[in-house]
């Protein structure tokens, strides 16, 4: 005979639990029928909704409601509807936990959750917000477990599983577009000037945690920030979509060093334009591979630059400022703004291409009207 349980949930979205707390006003209370009988604290094995007993109380003010059941990590349930949590019902909130508009980040948890088989009571959406809320706030993972009502352990393992299998899926939205699309989609400001260029580049840094091994300090010191950094390469199409990020290095190596270091260098075809600042000092590099370095001008023993110099310094710096502005996009995701733990440095690499990929789902950050 089947047992009747009594769940109360925060939330309901269609038939889904999004929450398991017990609250004591405006809670919905669900009806589910245990497909085998288990007393308190033994593992449900299955537990299937029956709408039909679905029962929306109001008000429960002033009434002791019985504790829910003992529910455990490990069980699993059957739903037909996707589960959303409060956290992104609508779209303002989904840009601060996410760092995506609402209707990105729903066809983004479709896509990487359609094949996937769930082994837990939590919705595998909700696991995904999880790790994009690690992502976008550097939230601790007290604070998220609290917010899903699971434990810390649970939270850890599925940001790690969840890391992998995003920074694997999402590959496909770092592209190295085709010379013919770079043209197509050049916004008016480069056409106007340096229709040519294939890309913009530039390095950024982030603190990281002083490291207790003295060579690894000294690998990463930043003598241009007086601190322990990670350093990366960022290079972007002039429409400013990320074509390029590469793996984290420690603060100490030259933008030269990191350029013919990564795989950068690879993508590079004859007849390519790359724009930088004057800190890339990478002229030899490039003409090895018969690709064209536009940099700003440099003064020469203190001497002022020419009118022509200063119009096309003015005119480098008014488009290449888009990568800066992209740079900028990509550290609202806080894990790349706030100091690194050393802890998660070895998955900086992963945490660098996701954001990269979560940057180019936002849309166009460069317009015709922009200057």
């Amino acid at each position: 005979m089947d047992v009747v349980v009594l769940i109360y949930s925060l939330e309901v979205g269609n038939g889904t639990i999004n929450t398991l707390r017990c609250i004591t006003e405006d809670v919905h209370i669900l009806h589910y029928h245990l497909c085998t009988s288990c007393e308190r604290g033994q593992v449900a094995q299955r537990i299937i909704l029956t709408s039909q007993y679905l029962v929306e109380v109001p008000h429960w003010q002033g009434v002791n409601l019985p504790e829910p059941p003992y529910i455990p990590e490990q069980f699993t349930f059957e739903t037909g509807a996707e589960g959303l949590t409060e956290l992104v019902r609508n779209d303002n909130l989904s840009l601060l936990y996410t760092g995506l508009h609402l209707d990105a980040f729903t066809s983004l948890a479709d896509d990487l959750t359609r094949d996937f088989t769930n082994s837990s009571h939590i919705h595998p959406w909700d696991q995904l917000l999880m790790t994009l809320m690690k992502l976008r706030l550097n939230l601790l993972q007290h604070d998220i477990a609290e917010r899903f009502q699971v434990s810390q352990p649970f939270v850890s393992k599925v940001i790690s599983y969840w890391l992998e299998v995003v920074e694997e899926r999402m590959r496909l939205y770092i592209p190295w577009l085709p010379r013919e699309t770079i043209r197509a989609t050049m916004p008016q400001c480069f056409k106007e000037h340096y229709p040519l260029t294939t890309c913009v580049i530039d390095c950024s840094e982030t603190p990281l945690q002083k490291p207790h091994n003295l060579d690894s300090r000294g690998e990463s010191y930043s003598h241009y920030y007086g601190q322990n950094t990670i350093k990366f390469l960022v290079a972007i199409a002039p429409c400013g979509l990320i074509m390029f990020v590469s793996p984290a290095y420690g603060g100490r190596c030259s933008d030269k060093f990191i350029t013919a270091n990564s795989v950068f260098l690879e993508y590079l075809r004859p007849g390519d334009e790359v724009m930088a600042d004057r800190g890339f000092v990478i002229q030899d590099l490039l003409t090895e591979r018969r690709v064209k370095l536009v940099l700003p001008a440099f003064t020469r023993k203190g001497m002022p630059l020419s009118e022509e110099d200063t119009t096309n310094t003015r005119r480098i710096a008014n488009v290449r400022v888009h990568v800066e502005r992209v740079i900028r996009r990509l550290k609202n995701f806080r894990v790349l703004s706030q100091t690194v733990p050393i802890s998660l440095a070895s998955k900086l690499d992963k945490i660098l291409r996701v954001c990269a990929a979560l940057c180019n789902l936002r849309g166009d950050i460069i317009h015709d009207n922009d200057e």
